[in-house]
């Protein structure tokens, strides 16, 4: 968990603040360090691990920005990001694209839908594909309309959500 929020803190562009690797604001328990993993994200918002241990990060895509940034799925390796899945206008994904998962050989994704309801989505491993699982789900038209999607050791799947989303 540690190094994944270095990684999301660590990922986002500088600004003339930021001093270089060094991360004075985060206080980690003795015996533990922080380590840049990758650098030069844009709205990163998630990272998750397939079963042979190689690290994916989610960019959000959309964002603030007189050109959007592309909500994708990177792989991380030896410190450099490769786009595996480029999601954005894809079998109705919209921006934010919050969660991401990987169970099965495939990755799961909380994103927004065309009709601006929350959805989840599985993705295939090498992006081929893109399947709605869960759509429709109701929230109060915030920034995310779900937040985390994990699978849990008893095979089934669990959604982290906004209080909104229950109405």
């Amino acid at each position: 968990m540690i190094s994944a929020t270095s990684l999301i803190f660590s990922g986002c562009k500088k600004n003339s603040r930021d001093s270089g690797d060094k991360f004075d604001t985060i206080e980690v328990p003795a015996g533990f360090k922080i380590e840049k993993v990758v650098g030069g994200l844009n709205f990163p918002t998630a990272a998750a691990w397939d079963g042979q241990g190689k690290m994916y990060v989610l960019e959000a895509g959309g964002g603030f920005l007189p050109e959007p940034s592309p909500a994708r799925i990177l792989q991380v390796e030896k410190n450099k990001t490769t786009e595996l899945v480029n999601l954005t206008g894809r079998e109705g994904v919209q921006a934010p694209v919050v969660g991401l998962s990987f169970h099965n050989k495939n990755f799961y994704i909380t994103h927004r839908a065309n009709d601006m309801t929350g959805a989840v989505s599985r993705v295939s491993n090498n992006g081929s594909s893109i399947t709605k699982i869960l759509r429709e789900l109701l929230d109060s038209g915030a920034e995310h309309p779900l937040n985390d999607v994990r699978m849990g050791p008893d095979g089934r799947m669990y959604l982290a959500a906004r209080p909104e989303i229950q109405r």
